[in-house]
């Protein structure tokens, strides 16, 4: 892809991720709306942060806004810092013709009629979260779709409340899924939520968000 760019005469860097589990610990439109603006108020996990600024600072650097890569963090992590953030993302909505104030309030965004909590079966550590099947998951009760048409429901998904390499207790909430109907789909996506972690005695390797930057 960065050839592609590089031939294209565009400069262009590429960025490798970890896609072993969901970034962050929302699935679902409304769900990552809402953590996108807690993220831009500071308040968001730390990996969608970290990867933000990561890709950030790049574009910054690629497009000669600042000197180095170093440069476009450290002034990207002040404007999140200071609020300009959040500001400027809610003056790019109002351009738009969007409602500030669901920014301004997330809690008036619609939320799913019933929530389901995944618990620990053991205690231990997260040595695995099948991202495939937590996303299966979420397209199971409406929030992605299985075949063209399909209507996507926007206020279900999945939220994580631990991620690889967190220790949990027995009892402990890993999940919550977020849907409308009990109904068969449900069912199944009850089953493959429940399913998508894998606890263990022994604390897993540390895993790096961002494998390598190419350009």
């Amino acid at each position: 892809m960065v050839n592609i760019g590089e031939k294209l005469g565009r400069r262009t860097i590429a960025v490798l991720t970890d896609m072993q589990q969901p970034l962050g610990q929302a699935v679902g439109n409304n769900l990552e709306v809402i953590e996108a603006i807690k993220t831009l108020k500071n308040e968001g996990p730390s990996d969608l942060k970290e990867l933000c600024l990561t890709l950030g600072a790049n574009m910054l650097k690629i497009s000669g806004k600042v000197d180095n890569y170093q440069q476009g963090y450290e002034l990207l992590e002040e404007k999140i810092a200071n609020g300009e953030a959040f500001e400027q993302f809610k003056k790019l909505v109002d351009k738009q013709g969007g409602d500030v104030s669901y920014i301004e309030d997330p809690d008036k965004f619609k939320k799913a009629n019933h929530v389901f909590e995944v618990k620990a079966k053991e205690s231990g550590y997260l040595n695995q979260l099948k991202a495939l099947d937590i996303g299966m998951a979420a397209m199971l009760v409406g929030a992605g779709r299985e075949k063209k048409g399909d209507q996507v429901v926007n206020e279900v998904g999945v939220i994580l409340d631990k991620k690889y390499g967190d220790y949990v207790e027995k009892g402990d909430k890993i999940a919550s899924l977020y849907y409308n109907k009990d109904d068969s789909s449900f069912a199944e996506a009850r089953e493959k939520l429940k399913n998508s972690f894998v606890i263990k005695k022994e604390a897993p390797e540390k895993r790096e968000l961002i494998f390598d930057i190419i350009d």
